[in-house]
């Protein structure tokens, strides 16, 4: 089959782009698939926490009773609590080490300790410390530890119920699932339509989804449609499916190109740390950044995610040499730690880690393919460098880059400042 046979089935499809198009602007028009609170006010995880002790106490704004705990004490596979049974759900409870638990409830039969963890690292025998305080304070009662997280608990493995945010399928145990299932048997509406938003919150964090189906929808069945078609075109869609995974890292790194040169053009010479963008997103914690000269050691400004392309967030990072989990890890620090937080108390928002003093999850914070697909769809020209959310991400980092440099120059002003007035 020629090349000139293949070109002609893929531009079969490609001339349908600006139909396909319309009609996913139209879904958006009438339909507002992507709008979420949840995401708009971008939530940490003490937040999560407090809208997950809302739902699971009997007493809370969703006026439900006992649904939500119900649900989630039947994912977890443990006995349920009666409708006249005292629960209680507290927030932040402090153990004897000083350490908080996220959420703990006290049932008759149960204590319940759930460690809220979406996007943060565990911490040292935090896990391991947490189900023995759970004991402590258990009396005759059953002490459970949950931890809320799609990552592995790195101590009290056989000790620790691990109930993930999003399952890789339907079937197997979340608190998506849960959600779902009381959603089911909730009599208010008002109460109905805020766990729709966590759902779909939790879809966009955790899926491997950025846009919702109905936006994606036009171009898979557009697809379909041609596999029924000619030859040349069917073979062509085959040898794009051959070459996806190549084709995903050159977009990948396409957006890291773009980045790179934004980065270069705002703020001049940057040195780039780690490997091409593709390369570090399909590791965990592998770092794809960049640093100026100037700048403390250890300090840079990018993007780092879970592995596989999944949680990926980006922002500062530069890890408190002082912190014991770098220390732990034999991380070098940062020695002007405390210079970077200032700086980012310029910028406001975002998420702060003994790692990061800035970072914030990005949108979606799933980078498979689909993702790469989307930066071409939803590009008007095509190009990764003129889709709005590149366009943005580029505008974040180096926001956060320029108010680094204006505290190093805040900084060395004082320091003349102070050693003119030392002569004087």
């Amino acid at each position: 089959m020629s090349k000139v046979s293949i070109g002609r089935g893929l531009a079969r499809l490609g001339a349908q782009a600006s139909m396909l198009d319309a009609q996913r602007a139209g879904a958006e028009l009438f339909g507002a698939p992507k709008l979420n609170a949840f995401s708009l006010f971008r939530p940490n995880e003490n937040t999560l926490s407090r809208v997950l002790g809302d739902l699971l106490s009997p007493r809370g704004a969703h006026g439900q009773g006992t649904i939500f705990l119900q649900a989630l004490l039947n994912e977890l596979g443990l006995p349920g609590v009666g409708m006249h049974e005292v629960v209680t759900v507290r927030r932040e409870v402090v153990t004897s080490a000083q350490r908080r638990i996220d959420l703990v409830i006290d049932t008759p039969r149960l204590l319940i300790g759930i460690e809220n963890k979406p996007w943060a690292v565990q911490q040292d025998d935090q896990l391991i410390d947490y189900h023995r305080q759970l004991e402590e304070w258990a009396g005759q009662r059953r002490p459970v530890l949950v931890f809320l997280s799609n990552q592995s608990p790195r101590t009290g493995q056989g000790q620790v119920l691990t109930l993930p945010y999003l399952a890789d399928d339907e079937t197997s145990p979340s608190l998506r699932r849960a959600l779902e299932g009381a959603r089911a048997h909730t009599k208010a509406l008002r109460a109905r339509i805020h766990v729709d938003e966590f759902i779909r919150f939790i879809d966009l964090q955790f899926e491997d989804e950025g846009m919702t189906d109905e936006l994606d929808q036009p171009y898979i069945d557009a697809v379909k449609s041609e596999l029924v078609g000619d030859v040349p075109t069917r073979k062509a869609i085959a040898m794009v499916m051959l070459a996806h995974d190549e084709v995903h890292a050159r977009i990948l790194d396409e957006l890291g190109t773009f980045l790179e040169a934004e980065m270069t053009r705002a703020l001049g010479a940057c040195a780039r740390v780690g490997c091409t963008l593709s390369e570090a997103l399909s590791e965990a914690y592998e770092l794809w950044a960049f640093r100026r000269e100037n700048w403390p050691p250890n300090c840079a400004v990018g993007l780092e995610g879970y592995g596989e392309f999944s949680g990926v967030n980006f922002g500062v990072r530069a890890p408190d040499p002082q912190a014991k989990g770098v220390r732990s890890e034999g991380e070098a620090g940062c020695p002007d730690r405390a210079l970077i937080d200032r700086a980012m108390r310029r910028v406001g928002g975002g998420r702060k880690t003994q790692w990061w003093p800035w970072w914030q999850s990005a949108e979606p914070a799933y980078w498979g393919k689909e993702f790469t697909a989307r930066l071409i769809l939803g590009s008007p020209t095509g190009k990764v460098a003129d889709h709005p959310d590149a366009q943005d991400l580029a505008r974040r980092l180096i926001e956060l880059a320029e108010a680094i440099d204006e505290e190093l120059r805040e900084s060395a002003a004082l320091t003349a400042k102070g050693n003119l007035a030392s002569r004087g």
